[in-house]
């Protein structure tokens, strides 16, 4: 896989056009984060920010995993480690708790979650980018689940389903605007 990374990475380093750089720098990211990019990581995310959204685990309440002030993100993943872990040992995959349990991997992790990386500012397929997008795609699957509960035709204005429901739509607009992110859609940004 090395060998690949290095030959893609070669072939558009010397690109000159907007989306061969763009594209260099994507690979350059994944290459460089592979193991991140393997054993379902970003899955584990989306899980991983989805209890972090319903407050499932007590650990994360004084947590501020999903702010868009970086270093308080950062101390968050730093210091709160023990408690990502209990939230992943129980939302993951025994291999994907394995690939992140090593110190390097959930350093690198930290550094993707934390660090807006160098390049043009408007490549959103850096990793760093599409990592921090899982936090709006957990929230808009909770959205979507929860629409499939409600019994559209028999509804009630203080149905409980329908409150939960439009809670999250509530939720979702605060996230939007903490972060300034189109929480909705197929683009993340800033």
């Amino acid at each position: 896989m090395n060998d690949l990374c290095a030959d893609i990475k070669k072939c558009f380093k010397s690109a000159t056009c907007k989306k061969g750089r763009h594209t260099y720098e994507s690979m350059r990211d994944a290459c460089e984060h592979l193991e991140l990019m393997t054993g379902n990581v970003q899955l584990c995310l989306k899980k991983f920010y989805s209890a972090v959204y319903h407050g499932e685990y007590n650990c994360t309440d004084n947590k501020q995993y999903l702010t868009a002030d970086l270093p308080k993100r950062r101390e968050s993943y730093t210091l709160g480690r023990f408690c990502f872990f209990e939230v992943i040992k129980k939302e993951c995959s025994a291999e994907t708790v394995e690939i992140l349990s090593s110190n390097f991997n959930y350093d690198n992790l930290i550094n993707v979650l934390t660090t807006v990386p160098d390049g043009f500012a408007d490549n959103c397929n850096r990793l760093h980018h599409s990592f921090n997008k899982l936090q709006c795609e957990a929230l808009e699957e909770d959205i979507e689940e929860k629409e499939k509960e409600i019994n559209w035709i028999d509804i009630q204005s203080n149905d409980t389903k329908l409150v939960e429901f439009l809670q999250l739509f509530d939720d979702a607009e605060l996230f939007r605007r903490t972060l300034n992110v189109k929480v909705f859609g197929n683009t993340l940004s800033r």
